[in-house]
């Protein structure tokens, strides 16, 4: 985690800033795949901590948005149309990360 954002410690929405160097994923889905568990489990580590709700941007430096070209490729946690990683959320982060190891 390179930034954590957040109103008071242990309640309400967490932000997190996690920035990628190196990496040569190609678009959204490929970003997303590599990177899901890495963000499922600074949720969960987060939401036990007490807040809320936690949203997880990843931002890769080294490769453009293609939409975008001056900016750099994000991928964020959840996603659109994806369920919010939130305290009602715990037990499905938790199997998730369970199953990988």
């Amino acid at each position: 985690i390179d930034l954590l954002a957040y109103d008071e410690l242990g309640c309400g929405r967490a932000s997190v800033i996690d920035y990628k160097t190196g990496t040569h994923l190609q678009g959204d889905a490929e970003r997303r795949a590599a990177y899901g568990l890495q963000a499922a489990c600074y949720a969960y580590a987060l939401l036990l901590q007490g807040f809320d709700e936690v949203v997880l941007d990843f931002v890769f430096v080294d490769q453009p948005d293609p939409a975008d070209p001056g900016r750099p490729g994000v991928a964020r946690f959840p996603g659109p149309g994806e369920e919010p990683y939130d305290r009602a959320s715990l037990d499905r982060l938790q199997q998730l990360i369970l199953q990988h190891l």
